[in-house]
């Protein structure tokens, strides 16, 4: 497992983000799409300006073997993951907080912009902050 797919995967099981079985419906037989790319969702629609959060990309004709660029607003995504023909998983970027287009663009095809897609928030907490100093613990009778 390459160290993007295991770091992906931690990013995964962190948020919640479940993927079943992987599906090559739509393919041909040598696994490869048989007709246009197209979207057909984004989840989850909102994430931390923090980035870090991982996206799931939905549609058909996603291929193995050319290369995928998403962005946010202008800002690319931080890994982009083929899964099958039907699934991208992406890492957003950090960014400022506001709604953003989402663009997924294909290395030697179509680009679709989807309008207002994703909402970067500014989520605060998951701060650490120390609180006082750890006691040793008293002695046994």
């Amino acid at each position: 497992m390459s160290r993007q797919h295991a770091r992906l995967s931690r990013l995964l099981v962190a948020s919640g983000l479940a993927l079943g079985t992987l599906a090559f419906a739509g393919c041909g037989e040598a696994g490869e799409p048989t007709g246009p790319m197209a979207l057909w969702d984004i989840q989850p629609r909102a994430g931390a300006t923090a980035g870090e959060q991982p996206v799931m990309i939905t549609g058909e004709n996603f291929r193995q073997d050319i290369g995928y660029a998403v962005y946010f607003g202008s800002l690319r995504a931080t890994a982009v993951t083929i899964m099958d023909t039907s699934t991208l998983v992406v890492v957003t970027p950090q960014h400022e907080a506001g709604p953003v287009d989402v663009v997924v663009a294909a290395e030697n095809g179509p680009a679709f912009r989807v309008q207002q897609a994703f909402t970067f928030a500014d989520q605060g907490g998951n701060v650490m902050q120390q609180v006082g100093q750890g006691q040793q613990a008293p002695e046994r009778f």
